[in-house]
């Protein structure tokens, strides 16, 4: 008799955690370009996702919500994972995803330039874009000017492992705004947000 295998545990404390990741997020929106721990997931979880993007998954997902994977992070495993724990199914191929999640070095322009942006009247509609930076020193970097609401002044960032045709795009989009998406870079255990209006300038 065979038996189906149950999938990986999420959070260790699924009430607890989902509530403090939701408070990181939120935090790191309000204080574009600064970091914010968030709990870590089980270990048992999926060996693709690093742990702040699982916990942003888990946290961000529902039965409500669909989510595009994209690249390695596709994978069947990662999408049971999901399914199971939080309800949420994957975009159909012509449905625009409100959460788009993707590593660095696979994010590309077929991705960034199908990304739902809303509207004058419901920029709510644009999509929450999460990418997974490499925690290797030796990805190239680029070096970012933040300035918006929540920066006082001005605000530098460096970002590992996203291509510099991506930041060229994502300025470019700035004339758009309200228009625009979140963006959520996952290293690690931390999270840093971009939200869409940040004003991002590249530096040299």
């Amino acid at each position: 008799m065979s038996t189906v295998q149950a999938p990986a545990p999420g959070f260790a404390e699924p009430v607890t955690a989902t509530q403090a990741c939701f408070r990181g997020v939120l935090w790191a929106l309000s204080h574009p370009g600064r970091a914010a721990e968030l709990p870590t997931t089980e270990d048992a979880r999926p060996p693709r996702l690093a742990a702040a993007t699982a916990a942003l998954l888990l946290t961000l997902l529902d039965a409500e919500t669909t989510v595009r994977l994209h690249g390695s992070l596709r994978d069947a495993s990662v999408l049971a994972w999901l399914r199971f724990h939080t309800g949420t199914r994957e975009a159909a191929t012509d449905e625009g995803a409100p959460f788009v999640a993707v590593r660095a070095d696979q994010l590309n322009a077929a991705l960034w330039s199908t990304l739902p942006l809303g509207s004058d009247e419901a920029p709510q509609d644009g999509c929450t874009l999460i990418v997974e930076l490499p925690l290797s020193v030796d990805a190239p970097l680029q070096r970012l000017s933040l300035r918006g609401p929540g920066v006082p002044g001005e605000r530098l960032l460096e970002v590992a492992g996203v291509p510099a045709a991506f930041w060229t795009h994502r300025v470019a989009l700035q004339r758009e705004f309200p228009r625009g998406f979140d963006m959520l870079l996952a290293r690690g255990r931390d999270v840093i947000a971009i939200p869409r209006s940040a004003r991002v300038e590249m530096l040299t």
